[in-house]
């Protein structure tokens, strides 16, 4: 039951399903698959919306526990503490929502989803019976083991029955198909919920997740399917890539000349959006996610769909942005005056329990920024200003818009990097100089500081 669970609260997580149009609760579609999800088969009628009872209690559990909330717009969508909560209770975080004590907030989740003919007594015996039987697994046993890999797709076989929370996050690295492949590659690696998990954090829930060590060659692999996220960008009409040659190679595909406008740049051109579906399967056939920007596609869902309505945010997510902002004054100076006062009235809003968890998330989160800036560049001043042939050199590079390799060392490291760079401009921040250029090594626009730049070449 904590497996199926946890499958239906990652749906609504990751795959961020819709209000239906008709105020329903669910769309159809959305319904099928997670009916498929804990093993279900929903049955269909004429104009009605197939919701089968054991998906239903489902959902009902997972209102009546907190885990889901119902939004403004009508949509169901995780509670801001939903990964905390899983990873605090270990065993089973539902186990105790099957007590008795529960029946008034059972009823309310029922009421509240419109589901009033669910009745949770019912399969909240059934439950407590499944409860009983099941087997505690062995320690040792991984949650999934491989069932595959390739160059452009790792297949997993999940097992039930071990950590929600270790679930709940492995299953946002990759695609879930029912009853239990993950498929994870760069194109779900790319996912908004997986893309800033970053190396350390993928590796990590993969190696705890089947019990074994990465090996090097899909440590390599991983690096490199996390660097595509960043490899083809579309910015309103404006289409960037990594490197030259990428964009290159979009100019010889014959399907995608139409829609390439002009070339501007050896990594930018002038892009009709109406080729972006186009666009989209050309780059997933060679394992690359396309980052559209904010205007997304405009194609990708049927125009009898209602357009999605921003829901209002909710007390406890603003409660927890103004707790985090008020804890970054011990790091940083903020800009303005300290929301202690905002956080006051809010406070009355938000029941204490959920007062406690999001106030140990907050301290957590505060935890991880302070270890990541710490020893950053501004704890350490330069030594020596940078020479002034070099700072002229790089002016010169900017305004003749020269690529140029420059020898860099960063803080902490044992030896300097090669960089090839397109200079973008020059800039003087407290008594430091920096140059922000494009990395042809990084794929990025990065910053540099020009008191550890050791030398610079024009780049032939």
């Amino acid at each position: 039951m904590a497996t199926t669970l946890t499958l239906c609260l990652a749906y609504f997580a990751y795959c961020n399903p819709i209000a239906h149009r008709r105020g329903r609760l669910l769309r159809a579609e959305d319904a099928r698959r997670l009916a498929a999800r804990i093993g279900s088969r929903p049955g269909s009628g004429p104009g009605s919306l197939p919701l089968d009872p054991h998906l239903a209690f489902h959902l009902v559990w997972l209102v009546a526990a907190d885990f889901l909330r119902l939004a403004p717009s009508g949509g169901l969508r995780p509670s801001p503490v939903v990964a905390w909560r899983l990873a605090t209770t270990p065993d089973d975080p539902y186990a105790s929502f099957l007590d008795e004590s529960y029946r008034d907030q059972w009823a309310a989740a029922a009421t509240c989803l419109r589901l009033d003919s669910v009745s949770p007594a019912a399969w909240l015996q059934m439950a407590r019976h499944a409860q009983e039987r099941r087997v505690p697994e062995s320690p040792s046993s991984a949650l999934a083991r491989w069932n595959g890999a390739d160059e452009d797709e790792w297949r997993f076989r999940l097992r039930p029955g071990r950590s929600s929370a270790l679930l709940f996050e492995l299953l946002a690295l990759g695609c879930f198909e029912p009853p239990d492949l993950l498929r994870v590659s760069p194109l779900t690696l790319a996912a908004p919920h997986a893309r800033y998990l970053g190396y350390d954090r993928v590796r990590w829930l993969l190696e705890t997740a089947t019990g074994g060590t990465l090996d090097t060659q899909n440590q390599v692999r991983l690096r490199d399917w996390l660097c595509r996220a960043e490899a083809y960008r579309l910015r309103g009409s404006l289409l960037l890539t990594a490197q030259p040659h990428q964009l290159a190679e979009l100019y010889a595909a014959r399907r995608l000349r139409p829609y390439l406008v002009e070339q501007i740049g050896p990594r930018c051109a002038l892009f009709d959006r109406a080729g972006l579906p186009a666009l989209r399967r050309r780059l997933a056939a060679l394992g690359y996610p396309l980052d559209a920007g904010p205007l997304g596609d405009k194609t990708a869902h049927p125009p009898a769909a209602s357009p999605v309505v921003a829901a209002p945010p909710d007390v406890a997510e603003l409660w927890l942005g103004l707790r985090v902002l008020a804890g970054l004054q011990r790091y940083i100076p903020l800009p303005g005056s300290s929301p202690i006062a905002s956080l006051d009235r809010l406070a009355a809003t938000v029941g204490t329990d959920e007062a406690a968890g999001l106030d140990a998330l907050a301290d957590r989160l505060l935890s991880d920024l302070h270890t990541v800036i710490q020893g950053r560049d501004a704890f350490f001043p330069a030594r020596r200003p940078p020479p002034a042939d070099l700072v002229a050199q790089l002016r010169a590079a900017v305004a003749e818009e020269r690529t140029v390799a420059l020898d860099y060392w960063p803080a902490g490291a044992a030896e300097s990097k090669r960089h090839v760079v397109e200079p973008l401009r020059l800039e003087e921040r407290d008594q430091l100089i920096y140059l922000t250029a494009y990395s042809y090594r990084a794929e990025a626009t990065l910053t540099f500081r020009l008191d550890r730049v050791q030398a610079v070449e024009s780049d032939q």
